[in-house]
């Protein structure tokens, strides 16, 4: 079980890395985590916080650096996906230490009195909101960005529009989300229903193209495991 500071400077990182601005230089990092920032103070008006945002904002601009390097390198599939995998495993590395270092202290954050009544008043606990807000942050843009990565060297050769890359994007996160939903109120083969319906769609190019047949499976099965994973794991 994750604890609430695990929970609170996982949701920094996601939310600081993978969404807000898209990460095409520093300048965007540094954006994309003041927002980040204002949002958390906005909810922990805390000078507390200022260590775990500093700090991996730091980090993540070093790994930023890193991918960068990896990419002018032009290095190959298995690196480049080292380099991928890298990110979040320093990231959650970074944030054990910091959440044994706030629990071995006994730190506690100032909370927002509006937002702390708002709980109270929707009878819901602030470790269960992080739990199902990081849930649903993780089986958006990062797991998406993982897994494209990892099928890099498997798609079907011939290039797509950007347009058909998005609708992908979105398609595989709401396939998570649904299946998140199904796990939580113990509906295991209504899960099944959602492959069931995507594989109809794609009939046409499973049944004519092997590869992308192949590349679709791998796609389905990772969605998969990253869903049972969340569920698992944070939930």
């Amino acid at each position: 079980m994750f604890s609430f500071y695990n929970l609170l400077f996982l949701m920094i990182y996601v939310l600081g890395n993978y969404y807000f601005f898209p990460k095409k230089d520093m300048l965007s990092y540094g954006y994309s985590y003041l927002l980040t920032a204002f949002i958390y103070f906005t909810l922990f008006p805390d000078i507390k916080l200022i260590i775990p945002f500093v700090t991996l904002f730091i980090i993540n601009i070093l790994l930023y650096q890193l991918e960068s390097f990896s990419h002018k390198k032009q290095l190959s599939y298995a690196k480049h996906k080292f380099y991928c995998l890298l990110n979040p495993i320093i990231n959650i590395f970074i944030i054990l230490i910091l959440s044994v270092i706030y629990i071995d202290n006994g730190s506690s954050f100032t909370i927002n009195h509006y937002f702390s009544r708002g709980l109270i008043s929707l009878n819901i606990s602030l470790l269960t909101l992080f739990r199902y807000t990081l849930a649903l942050l993780i089986a958006g843009n990062p797991s998406n960005h993982i897994i494209k990565n990892l099928l890099a060297s498997y798609q079907p050769k011939g290039k797509k529009k950007d347009e058909q890359i998005q609708i992908g994007a979105f398609i595989g996160t709401l396939e998570r989300i649904i299946v998140l939903l199904m796990f939580s109120i113990n509906q295991f083969a209504a899960a099944g229903l959602v492959f069931t319906a995507k594989s109809i769609a794609r009939y046409n190019e499973i049944a004519e193209n092997k590869a992308f047949a192949e590349y679709y499976l791998l796609g389905t099965l990772l969605s998969l495991l990253f869903a049972l994973g969340i569920n698992y794991i944070i939930l």
